[in-house]
């Protein structure tokens, strides 16, 4: 008899991602990360191997904390420009990236929480989290960090990095806007 697959715990999951996405500020951005979340769910419904479904549930938790460590992160700015005492900072690292366990043990590399000191490894690791792997050559070869990524525009992903796609470009943007600073005022 095949184990079976844990349904608890991807119930659990998809909640948690449907709260982290109505904390986006932005209604669009609301909406996206809504549907975004239900489709990533909806195309794993059929997967049957209980290992793979481990797989992608360590994958959703790791897009969910790291969605929720930027809704801490852009709180907290909100908070310090507010005036209030600033919320206690994501942890960084000297090293661009840190590690997490997927469920089969391997090692997984995940970018710091703070964007701007992300490396060309760390933006690929993005884009393949964020199902966009297939341009992270042309964003390796660009030598794309992530002080540079959150100043990419439509212009520089078709010209550039020879994003040819209208709605990938949409995407790779749509998707940079929760990692972008506020605009200061």
């Amino acid at each position: 008899m095949a184990p079976r697959v844990p349904r608890a715990e991807v119930t659990s999951l998809l909640r948690r991602c449907l709260r982290a996405a109505r904390r986006c500020p932005a209604f669009a951005d609301r909406e996206f990360m809504r549907v975004y979340t239900v489709n990533r769910f909806r195309e794993s419904t059929q997967e049957r191997d209980p290992a793979r479904v481990r797989r992608l549930l360590a994958h959703g938790l790791e897009e969910v904390e790291r969605m929720e460590m930027l809704h801490a992160a852009v709180a907290g700015r909100q908070r310090h420009a507010a005036g209030s005492a600033p919320a206690s900072p994501a942890p960084t690292s000297s090293a661009p990236t840190s590690s997490a366990r997927e469920a089969g043990g391997a090692q997984v590399s995940t970018p710091q929480a703070d964007p701007l000191s992300w490396d060309t490894a760390a933006v690929g690791s993005w884009l393949d989290r964020v199902g966009l792997g297939a341009h992270r050559a042309a964003f390796e070869s660009r030598a794309v960090s992530g002080r540079l990524l959150l100043e990419l525009d439509d212009e520089d992903l078709s010209s550039e990095l020879q994003v040819s796609s209208r709605l990938e470009r949409k995407r790779i943007l749509a998707e940079l806007r929760p990692l972008r600073p506020p605009p200061q005022t």
